[in-house]
């Protein structure tokens, strides 16, 4: 097999990932903003405003910089007229309960680069019958997996485990006895966190937990830079269905997506593929890393670059509704690399 060239605009990847700091900046004064709008706004009680005003520094820039706090904060914002203020607000206040030791707290899990382990949090305690906590045994468990390959992703590329470490801050951890199976996800919201849901199913498959991180960090990545720069897809550009509706095969998972999707897959899987190839090319085999499975997951990160429908779809005129520019991105990278490999 050949191997995808490593390029030096490969998403970043041949530099370290905090010179990409200013995005984080950014998105924490757009939280720190809205959080005073809300506050100062009729929505909130004369107490919650009492007892925001009781925080110091440190909590008050704890709260900021969690994910939960800004989904919570966008969904009040948005839910103003809504049957789901109340709920909302109480959320809010849950967590700023919690700062001020109002709350009983279970007992705080972190990576060995100071990522949380959300095992039993506020979103576990809704009432959601799809959102069950993981008992704590089971949860140190996970944190020493995901500690184990975060070892590995520095060693095989600290420029990739500096992505993981300036880009995830909450690592949630669910159990969903009503899906047969494990899922992971992040949101353009709340930035900083993954979810892992299932986790049963892939924590005793170190090459899946490495590439799990890798894979949700970099949406995380992603969506900073779109919250900074706007959309990798300009809406001008296309018609509104076009953007948002599910109309992509993905040519990894076979499901269809949507164009601001599909742009975040070629970033995730191309990123993803140069990792796994560099892995096998690199002599590192410790902490329990088998050549089968790094040459499995190459095959699997590089395997939509290399589907003829996945390149073929421009060239009949499949893609028309797309601008030259995001055209010429997404056949960039995906004749490269069906140039650079053989199947």
């Amino acid at each position: 097999m050949k191997y995808i060239p490593m390029q030096k605009d490969c998403l970043g990847w041949k530099e370290n990932f905090e010179q990409f700091n200013f995005l984080i900046q950014a998105h924490l004064n757009r939280v720190a903003a809205l959080f005073g709008e809300i506050l100062s706004s009729d929505l909130v009680s004369g107490e919650l405003k009492a007892k925001v005003s009781k925080l110091n520094q440190q909590q008050c820039l704890s709260l900021i910089v969690s994910p939960a706090v800004c989904e919570i904060l966008y969904a009040i914002k948005e839910n103003q007229q809504s049957q789901y203020i109340s709920a909302l607000l109480y959320q809010l206040e849950y967590l700023v309960n919690e700062q001020l030791g109002l709350v009983e707290q279970t007992k705080s899990l972190y990576t060995n680069n100071n990522i949380i382990i959300d095992y039993n949090g506020l979103l576990h305690s809704l009432g959601n019958e799809k959102i069950k906590p993981v008992k704590l045994e089971k949860a140190k468990y996970y944190q020493e997996q995901i500690n184990k390959a975060l070892e590995i992703i520095k060693e095989v590329s600290p420029n990739t485990y500096s992505l993981i470490d300036n880009f995830t801050n909450v690592i949630h951890f669910r159990e969903d006895p009503s899906r047969p199976n494990y899922a992971s996800w992040s949101t353009h919201i709340g930035i900083g966190q993954i979810v892992a849901c299932n986790f049963d199913y892939v924590v005793d498959d170190i090459e899946e937990v490495v590439d799990f991180i890798i894979h949700e960090s970099t949406h995380n990545f992603l969506h900073l830079m779109e919250e900074k720069y706007g959309s990798f897809l300009e809406d001008i550009s296309f018609e509104k269905k076009w953007v948002k509706e599910k109309i992509v095969a993905s040519p990894w998972s076979g499901e269809k997506i949507d164009l601001g999707s599909y742009t975040h897959a070629v970033c995730v899987w191309y990123g993803l593929a140069n990792f796994w190839q560099l892995t096998s090319e690199s002599n590192v085999r410790t902490n329990g890393l088998a050549q089968a499975r790094v040459d499995k997951m190459v095959k699997q990160s590089t395997a939509g670059f290399i589907k003829p429908g996945c390149v073929h779809l421009a060239a009949e005129d499949k893609f028309f509704y797309m601008n030259k520019d995001y055209l010429k991105f997404s056949l960039s990278y995906q004749t490269t690399i069906a140039n650079s490999l053989e199947a």
